[in-house]
């Protein structure tokens, strides 16, 4: 599914694992701060007005890698 910034999403993707064995499956939710070429930035923590400037330590924010998503689905689109 295409996702753009603004958007609340679901995020499920694969994480590595110390020591071998298979990757482990988790999820995040939050708003797109950044869709790159080969990852998305999400914020799971951000001001609920959008006007806040990145980098904010109040902020916490997600690099996840597209080839490790599993899915991604918007939850509510931006307006």
């Amino acid at each position: 599914m295409k996702v753009k910034a603004g958007d609340i999403v679901e995020c499920e993707f694969l994480d590595h694992v110390e020591d071998g064995g298979e990757p482990i499956s988790f999820r995040v939710w939050g708003r797109i701060a950044l869709v790159g070429r080969k990852h998305y930035e999400i914020l799971s923590w951000t001001y609920s007005d959008q006007k806040s400037e990145s980098g904010d330590h109040n902020e916490k924010r997600w690099t996840i890698v597209k080839a490790a998503v599993v899915r991604i689905i918007t939850l509510i689109p931006t307006p």
